[in-house]
């Protein structure tokens, strides 16, 4: 995978992330001041639900895409399949039965 894409993804990552804290940030903050001041005006009930809605869809965007930045961190640091076999496993070669002659 070409490194500008996994950059590409993290700062997508990183974009929704920061995304999510403000929106989530926000609606508790006006969560709070509603309950302070209940004002009672159309804009502040609007507002009120858009911020719970936009955090609503930035919490499983940023998951999705923190998932698919740590499948492709983990698929970049994996070590390569061998084709040779490991120092304790003994290459097959085909004699499925070995004979031991006693002494």
């Amino acid at each position: 995978m070409p490194p500008h894409r996994t950059n590409h993804l993290a700062s997508l990552t990183n974009a929704a992330g920061r995304l999510l804290c403000w929106t989530l940030g926000s609606a508790m903050l006006v969560n709070a001041a509603h309950a302070l001041a209940h004002p009672d005006l159309l804009w502040w009930r609007t507002l009120w639900v858009s911020l719970w809605a936009l955090t609503a869809l930035a919490l499983p965007t940023w998951v999705l895409l923190r998932a698919l930045e740590k499948s492709r961190s983990r698929q970049a640091a994996s070590p390569p399949a061998r084709d040779t076999p490991d120092s304790g496993q003994r290459p097959h070669d085909g004699n499925h039965c070995e004979t031991h002659e006693s002494a």
